[in-house]
């Protein structure tokens, strides 16, 4: 009886280990998680924009443009003045005086206006040293002694009536006794010089007159 009951207390052992093994054999296994991979978010750089660029200043084409003509019959009575040294002469009213005293630098040629001061025209020579533009106008205004110089209009072509190019302008500026004087200028090159006429005056005590200012800068002429 012992036996026996020894042979059956070792079965139901032997049964319970059996059945312990075939549990954890039977036990889903859950695979190990993988974590997904790591992404460095890309970051599209911002447009550059291209730094804003000065265009050069523009130089007047050098051919064409209007033709200077003077009127067959001029609006006043004139008188002729003659250079030889830069081969040139122009006609201005009759009744404007020589102004010596207007010739400050050795750019300066001959001047006349009225005997009040305003208005008149001056002759100027200056180095034909680089294209015609405003920038160079404006800084050749330094050289006659002038100050806070603006060219108020287009830097326009034009031809004298002997053929001659030239660039018409008006321009501003404070003179070197302190007005703020306007005028209207014709620069025409000849050889290494190049000649500005100005019909100028002082707006505060004559008003600029531009009708009679190219009038007379029409009567220009070359040798």
């Amino acid at each position: 009886m012992k036996k026996s009951f020894r042979i059956v207390t070792v079965f139901l052992a032997v049964m319970l280990v059996l059945g312990l093994v075939v549990s954890a054999c039977a036990a889903p296994t859950t695979p190990p998680t993988t974590p997904p991979p790591t992404t460095t978010p890309t970051t599209t750089p911002p447009p550059t924009t291209p730094p804003p660029t000065t265009p050069p200043p523009t130089t007047p084409p050098t051919t064409g443009g209007k033709q200077l003509t003077p009127p067959a019959t001029l609006s006043f009575e004139a008188a002729t003045y003659t250079n030889a040294e830069y081969g040139f002469s122009f006609e201005y009213p009759k009744d404007w005086v020589e102004r010596p005293d207007m010739l400050t630098t050795p750019h300066h040629v001959v001047a006349f206006s009225v005997s009040a001061f305003v208005p008149g025209i001056v002759v100027i020579q200056f180095d034909a040293d680089a294209p015609e533009s405003a920038d160079w106008i404006k800084s050749s205004v330094g050289l006659i002694g002038g100050q806070s110089p603006k060219v108020l209009t287009d830097i326009t072509p034009v031809t004298t009536q002997d053929g001659s190019t030239g660039y018409m302008y008006q321009l501003g500026y404070i003179s070197s006794s302190g007005y703020q004087a306007q005028g209207l200028c014709l620069d025409v090159d000849r050889g290494a010089k190049r000649i500005r006429f100005m019909v100028f005056t002082v707006t505060e005590f004559e008003p600029f007159n531009e009708t009679l200012y190219e009038e007379i800068l029409s009567t220009v002429k070359f040798q």
